[in-house]
């Protein structure tokens, strides 16, 4: 007999797993230009042009550019491949269709939504900061510079980081900085993609609740417990 799975929980683990690889694509990049700019952020660095070959630049505190790095590490790649794994454990051990019905799922909403708000935080950090950081260095065109676009600053030819610092490596501070921007806004569409598969099922275990007490059959209630799926689920027994 073929083994019966629930597709949706398992499309949502699998979502998991798409969600613990974007979090190291957006948190290791960006981790690397701490390191490389010596344990400073490269976003919204202040960039004073004196004239068109030379300017006095102040990076940022690191916190800036390690809040984003730790908040994906701990939600979309520790969080996510944990939750992810419980799902798809349920979902392959089972042999009910239906095991989300018997699964939490109001707890997961509740913490998926936060989540939601934290990435959206932290996407905007990133992006307004490489936005500002990058118009910062192209306003040298003003007084004669070169760098047409904020990738040539990664040319040591056309704008020495090492003046007047010491044991940094731009090289790859612009491809790096925006692959993990791109990567966490895809994160963020992604997640919302994950938060409206839990909505959907909390709209199916509501239905099918109903169905087993009557409601859509026009008959009495087969019992009197709430229907509500965020009273009492601590008290339900979860498959798995």
């Amino acid at each position: 007999m073929a083994h019966a799975y629930d597709i949706q929980v398992l499309g949502q683990s699998l979502v998991y797993f798409v969600i613990v690889i974007f979090g190291f694509v957006v948190a290791v990049p960006l981790g690397i230009t701490v390191v490389q700019f010596d344990m400073h952020c490269v976003l919204y660095t202040d960039v004073d042009w004196v004239n068109a070959t030379f300017a006095q630049y102040e990076l940022s505190n690191p916190t800036i550019c390690n809040f984003p790095v730790w908040t994906f590490v701990f939600t979309c790649i520790l969080y996510s491949l944990g939750v992810g794994l419980y799902f798809l454990y349920a979902a392959c051990r089972s042999n009910d269709p239906n095991v989300g019905f018997q699964m939490w799922v109001m707890p997961f909403l509740l913490v998926n939504a936060l989540i939601l708000i934290l990435l959206f935080i932290c996407c905007c950090i990133m992006s307004v900061g490489l936005k500002t950081t990058c118009d910062n260095l192209l306003k040298g065109r003003k007084k004669g510079n070169t760098l047409q676009t904020c990738s040539d600053a990664e040319d040591k030819s056309k704008f020495d980081w090492n003046k007047g610092k010491t044991s940094v490596n731009a090289s790859d501070f612009y491809s790096f900085s925006k692959t993990s921007e791109v990567a966490g806004w895809i994160t963020f569409l992604i997640w919302i993609v994950q938060m409206a598969l839990g909505v959907l099922r909390f709209i199916r275990n509501r239905r099918q609740r109903s169905q087993d007490m009557g409601y859509e059959d026009n008959e009495p209630p087969k019992n009197t417990a709430s229907d509500s799926d965020t009273e009492n689920f601590a008290a339900v027994n979860p498959s798995a």
